[in-house]
């Protein structure tokens, strides 16, 4: 009887061990946000943002900004649990903090209800001290964050051919101000316009332009880019070129193989593999920059300038949050939370500390 009970404990651990593995396999791929509701209320400016699920891996790409996250489920109780964990985060004991929450898949969406929780930074040690809120117990945003993913689909004829995440830090115009190959400096392509959008994008140079989608690894160091050309002329096909890439303020750097062959016109362009890196000698080194802004329109806050996520505090010390800074002006600061909702605080008041942060960023950001 007793190598029964111990077959059919097994047996139930196996199966469940099973389940657990289809829930992890159909969270697999990417996703868009849907929703965010917090107490009752839409988060606005969050919806449409790209998550992409890999292995036990969850990456939000918002604004040109990336959050990493990992996870693991309990598919065993009801409602389903699920636990995230982000590095660098410990409890107050000094293990490692997650975050925990409930989830349910139904076809092609998902939804999390994950616990509040506040972090505090911990003076020696550097550490994010971190506590949470009781796991919820039913999908109300009045009980956690309650998100809502939507699986995102390509039509078939438009799909990129291997990568599909969206970089909001390439939004906009971009002009080619430099192109290198085996070393040298050349002069071809000059002024070139390249403009992307959502997960479109266009090239122009005079005349002659160019349209397609793209889309990105950023979890590829460096980052890995696709560039799906739309044939312009009958009889042309669809070009997918392999590049990598990285952004630096103002500046957008592409890095793509060199031709092996010369090939007819109207028939596919061999490249050599990707670059591995940003070097001349494995490929055409391209050097983009954003145009000059228009006189009199207003000032963007290049990306590198906007700060990490820190603890606000109030003059009095009673109101605290972990924010970041997206802007700073007519003395008001601008603090984006941790659900992306945007908080509008007057420098008087917010702490002597905060306001010394605050004085710091906006000199650094008149240079």
């Amino acid at each position: 009887m007793m190598k029964l009970n111990v077959l059919l404990s097994i047996v139930g651990l196996l199966l469940a061990s099973h389940a657990c593995a289809a829930d992890n396999d159909a969270l697999q791929g990417h996703w868009s946000v849907d929703s965010v509701e917090v107490k009752g209320k839409k988060i606005r400016g969050l919806s449409g943002s790209a998550v992409n699920i890999t292995g036990d891996k969850i990456m939000l790409f918002l604004g040109g900004r990336e959050k990493n996250s990992r996870f693991s489920l309990d598919n065993k109780k009801s409602p389903k649990h699920l636990d995230m964990s982000e590095d660098g985060r410990v409890t107050p004991k000094g293990k490692p903090a997650s975050t925990p929450g409930i989830y349910k898949i139904e076809g092609d969406t998902l939804t999390m209800c994950i616990a509040g929780g506040k972090t505090k930074r911990d003076k020696a040690t550097g550490k994010a001290i971190y506590t949470t809120d009781p796991r919820p117990t039913e999908f109300d945003s009045k009980q956690g964050t309650l998100f809502l993913f939507k699986r995102r689909k390509i039509p078939q004829d438009d799909a990129p051919k291997g990568l599909s995440v969206v970089d909001d830090a390439l939004d906009g115009k971009w002009v080619l101000v430099s192109v290198e190959a085996k070393g040298k400096k050349l002069d071809r392509r000059k002024g070139r316009v390249m403009t992307f959008s959502g997960d479109q994008f266009t090239t122009r140079l005079g005349d002659a332009n160019q349209r397609g989608n793209y889309g990105t690894d950023p979890g590829k160091s460096p980052k890995h880019l696709d560039l799906n050309y739309k044939a312009t002329e009958e009889g042309e096909r669809d070009t997918t070129v392999q590049v990598i890439y990285k952004i630096e303020g103002e500046v957008l750097t592409i890095c793509v193989g060199l031709f092996t062959t010369t090939v007819p016109r109207g028939t596919q362009t061999e490249y050599l593999k990707r670059p591995a890196a940003f070097d001349s000698q494995q490929g055409e080194l391209s050097v983009y920059r954003r145009p000059p802004q228009a006189k009199g329109a207003k000032k963007e806050v290049p990306a590198k300038r906007i700060s990490p996520q820190r603890i606000w505090t109030s003059v009095n010390g009673k109101f605290k949050i972990e924010a970041r800074l997206a802007d700073f002006s007519e003395g008001v600061a601008h603090l984006v939370d941790l659900t992306g909702r945007t908080l509008k605080v007057p420098y008087a008041k917010l702490s002597k500390k905060d306001r010394v942060f605050l004085d710091a960023w906006q000199k650094n950001r008149a240079k």
